[in-house]
């Protein structure tokens, strides 16, 4: 039946229009550099699907757009460069919005296309219709709101477009563009689209903020710097997200050379890189925290914290409540700036060559930080000699199997918390867990995305909540990617199970069903389910027969432990550091 005249020049206007707004997003994005997208697969977004397939953008279908957001964050975690996901309209935008969080907290770049119907359908009943324009509220650095036109236009859909990507690249953020279509949503291509020259814009050059209270490299002097800076008699390096920031880090940790605790997620573990001359670096901070001398002895009166927040809870209440002074470096706002008593809002990169110059020349305190160094090693030492808990012990064999060009995945709860306390370095190039809002939702997705941007093997290790909240997402991974998953399978939430409350009958039922929760699943099963290969491995000597073994493809290693077990060694591993470390303060009674 064909169309009447009227309807088919009305039809032909649309297509065209859409045509626009769409090749116009795919074509400014893929001169910025942009060469992949995750889509989770709709009707409303077929624009923008079509335009960047035409276009030869690398497309990674994810159905579930939860997931998707996840890969997409991944992607921008392993690249520092903004992942894109690309959705439909309604409730699928907002299965965005926990990876959008993560992304928001932990400032990873990121660009979220979401398809959207014509303006006048919204509040009208419309199916699929919801309010998505600024929906995701503070969680974006900015929104975009983008509809047909016309191709005189065209020049201001590429403004906004570069000017999100340039955001979210520079500003390490989600930015949101919402994109309104009408039917229909065919749209014409144009021929050889694919075949357009790449221009990578050189985004080292631009400041990342010129926010009031943000200096410039050219305007940081060292008489600028409190005090703290150059007498500090202890470095705290918290979470790190660039590469740039963790090679800033380590030239001030060696110019200094006083005791430091980097967190792990402060990627100065990564590649042995904590294998620095003239300092040491306190592993096991928990442990020394319980003790209040050496505590003094080895971090001092004055604490030097670059970065963001730290995965230690003990050490996070330490840097707020103790009377040291704490003088904390980095640009994030929001991110504990308020704990530190002097702040210094500027790139790590920008102030480590100052600090180096300066350190040169200095020669105060040298006696009280070898002394503390020698202490710190002595410490460490000791330490290393307890044996951990099971599942620490399970945290070390799997970082232990990592090379030097992998990447390693820590879901939160107990797996970055075990890493941080009982692994001293990290032989994997990189690490990476969604330690923003430390949810444990999105760990497979993020790892996968990570998989996507090179060839190197990922290993990821996990705890079976985290497990199972994203199993869905193995649907749509890959067979032939080499990945590694290691799960602490103890049935439920382990890391609750430490809690005070674990140990008081009253309400012991009720907290095993609601708070621990069993999920008394077979995860070998689920995993084979889904095609992929899976076993249980039931002793170390088991686990590192297994992680000797080349990764092929996506496999994944299930470690039974049992909690009440696991809560019993830490209990005697917290008993004999306690032990250990009161012999260690003996015989150093501090300043």
């Amino acid at each position: 039946m064909t169309e009447p005249p009227d309807r088919a020049i009305h039809s032909a206007s649309i297509r065209r229009a859409n045509g626009i707004l769409a090749n116009t997003i795919a074509k400014t994005l893929w001169l910025a550099g942009c060469h992949r997208a995750v889509v989770a697969p709709g009707s409303r977004s077929t624009p923008l699907v079509l335009a960047f397939a035409a276009c030869g953008f690398d497309l990674h279908v994810v159905h579930d757009e939860r997931s998707g957001a996840f890969v997409a964050l991944g992607i921008g975690r392993a690249t520092e460069a903004p992942g894109v996901i690309i959705t439909t309209s309604g409730t699928a935008t907002a299965n965005l919005f926990p990876a959008i969080v993560e992304a928001a907290a932990d400032h990873v770049p990121m660009l979220v296309l979401t398809a959207d119907r014509p303006l006048e359908l919204v509040g009208s009943g419309a199916n699929q219709t919801i309010a998505q324009h600024g929906m995701y509220g503070s969680h974006v650095l900015r929104s975009h709101d983008l509809s047909p036109c016309n191709t005189t236009a065209e020049r201001h859909i590429e403004a906004r477009v570069r000017d999100a990507w340039t955001m979210a690249h520079l500003e390490r953020g989600p930015v949101h563009i919402n994109v309104r279509f009408d039917k229909p949503l065919e749209i014409d291509v144009p021929i050889g689209t694919g075949t357009l020259p790449v221009q990578r814009r050189d985004n080292a050059s631009i400041l990342r903020s010129s926010s009031p209270g943000h200096w410039s490299h050219r305007a940081v002097q060292a008489n600028m710097l409190p005090s703290t800076v150059m007498n500090a008699d202890s470095i705290v390096v918290g979470r790190l997200t660039t590469l740039s920031e963790i090679a800033a880090a380590r030239r001030i940790v060696t110019a200094l050379g006083v005791p430091t605790h980097a967190t792990i997620t402060s990627g100065m573990r990564d590649a042995n890189g904590n294998n620095l001359p003239k300092t040491v670096f306190l592993d096991d901070i928990d442990s020394i925290l319980e003790h209040e001398e050496l505590t003094r002895s080895l971090l001092g009166e004055r604490v030097l914290w670059l970065g963001g927040p730290v995965v230690s809870a003990r050490l996070a209440e330490h840097l707020v409540n103790s009377s040291s002074t704490v003088c904390r470096i980095g640009l994030a706002d929001g991110d504990g700036n308020d704990t530190a008593g002097e702040v210094v809002q500027v790139p790590l990169e920008s102030i480590a060559e100052v600090i180096e110059a300066a350190a040169a020349n200095a020669t105060a305190n040298v006696a009280r930080r070898c002394d503390a160094i020698d202490l710190g090693r002595a410490i460490g030492t000791a330490l290393g000699s307890l044996e951990p808990p099971l599942e620490a012990q399970i945290a070390r064999c799997v970082v232990a199997s990592t090379s030097g060009s992998d990447a390693l995945v820590l879901a939160n709860s107990s797996p970055i918390r075990d890493v941080d306390r009982f692994v001293s370095s990290v032989e994997a190039s990189r690490s990476f867990c969604n330690r923003g809002v430390s949810g444990i939702d999105g760990t497979l997705s993020t790892a996968y995305g990570i998989a996507l941007t090179s060839e190197r093997t990922v290993t990821v290790l996990t705890g079976d909540l985290s497990f199972l909240h994203d199993s869905g997402s193995l649907s749509a991974m890959d067979a032939s990617i080499r990945m590694r998953i290691v799960v602490i399978d103890n049935d439920g939430g382990g890391l609750f199970d430490r809690l005070p409350i674990a140990t008081c009958t009253d309400y012991r039922e009720v907290f095993e069903r609601c708070i621990v929760a069993p999920h008394h699943t077979d995860l070998v099963r689920l995993v084979v389910s889904h095609g992929f290969v899976a076993r249980h491995v039931e002793t170390i000597e088991e686990l590192e027969a297994a992680l000797r073994q080349d990764v092929q493809k996506i496999e994944v290693l299930v470690c039974p432990t049992d909690r009440a077990s696991e809560r019993s060694a830490r209990a005697h591993f917290r008993d004999a550091a306690r032990i250990a470390l009161a012999d260690i303060g003996r015989e150093n009674p501090g300043p």
